[in-house]
């Protein structure tokens, strides 16, 4: 977390002070700690992001204008924004100790359709338990695609990367369609740059606390003519279309 900005830390000093006074007891701005800090209640992980979520895009690649608006919107009604990548790259076959599991005729590749985020993005958009398995060289499957193919966890899948050249991917994780959506494959930032998927195409505003609030501001915004709250990309989020 980053540091608070000086007049922020100044109010919280000045809070503490009043607070201190009000109590009637003195007021230690530090003192020296004698023994380690103990855990006496763990707190609580929670799996799924809280709030709603909107994904604007434009055809082909997103503007920066209209990333640069999102992240706007976002700060105004105390939401979080991040960027995407989505598009199809070809899988040449899931392996498992070596052996082939699901493959195309010899000469051909398996459109696989993909999401992309930034590491630290991931678990407020996909949720936690996506967030934590990926790595740069592991993928979430989604729980159709893996039941077609057979895939489980701990095999790797082939994908072809732009340039030709052939990158394995550990299966790390499979997740239900209602989580992750369209997408067959889930994966960092770091993956899609091995894979030559370089260009941003959407902005993501995640962990919108109050819809009708986010609805005025976008709309003011102009972010994009096209804006949607993704349908099934993860199951705490409401679904429902924003007219422009």
């Amino acid at each position: 977390m980053s540091a608070p900005s000086r007049p922020r830390a100044l109010r919280a000093t000045l809070v503490a002070l009043v607070v201190g006074a009000l109590l009637g007891g003195s007021i230690v701005l530090a003192a020296a700690i004698d023994a380690p800090a103990t855990v006496d209640t763990t707190a609580d992980r929670v799996e799924r992001p809280v709030g709603d979520l909107a994904v604007v895009f434009d055809i082909g690649d997103v503007d920066r204008a209209v990333v640069d608006a999102s992240e706007r919107v976002a700060r105004r009604v105390g939401a979080g924004a991040t960027v995407s990548r989505s598009g199809s790259l070809g899988m040449r076959r899931i392996t498992r100790g070596g052996t082939s599991v699901h493959a195309p005729p010899s000469g051909y590749l398996i459109p696989m359709v993909y999401i992309s985020l930034p590491r630290g993005s991931v678990g407020r958009v996909m949720g936690f338990d996506v967030g934590e398995v990926l790595e740069p060289d592991t993928v979430v499957m989604n729980e159709v695609t893996a039941g077609l193919t057979g895939a489980r966890v701990g095999d790797v899948v082939e994908m072809q990367s732009a340039s030709g050249s052939l990158v394995p991917l550990t299966i790390a994780g499979i997740r239900p369609y209602d989580q992750i959506g369209w997408a067959e494959l889930v994966f960092t930032y770091d993956v899609a740059a091995r894979l030559g998927a370089t260009a941003d195409t959407r902005a993501v505003i995640h962990d919108i606390p109050d819809r009708a609030a986010f609805d005025a501001h976008q709309a003011r915004a102009g972010a994009s003519p096209w804006a949607e709250v993704t349908a099934g990309i993860a199951r705490a989020y409401q679904v429902e279309e924003i007219d422009q």
